[in-house]
């Protein structure tokens, strides 16, 4: 997983989004698939997010 153009693992993305929840509880995140992706690492972040505290999850694709 990619965010803000840094690899991270599934762990350390959970911690992420975890500090990012205490600073702003209403925090929005916005998931960007690519062709290679598969859904399986989608669900994993919705998950993540869910563990997480965020409610707010959006999807972007590109045009």
């Amino acid at each position: 997983m990619v965010v803000n153009r840094r690899t991270l693992t599934e762990p350390e993305l959970q911690e992420l989004l975890k500090s990012m929840v205490q600073l702003n509880p209403e925090q929005a995140v916005v998931i960007r698939g690519d062709e290679a992706g598969a859904y399986k690492n989608i669900i994993g972040v919705l998950n993540i997010c869910t563990e997480a505290g965020i409610t707010n999850v959006a999807f972007a694709t590109a045009r």
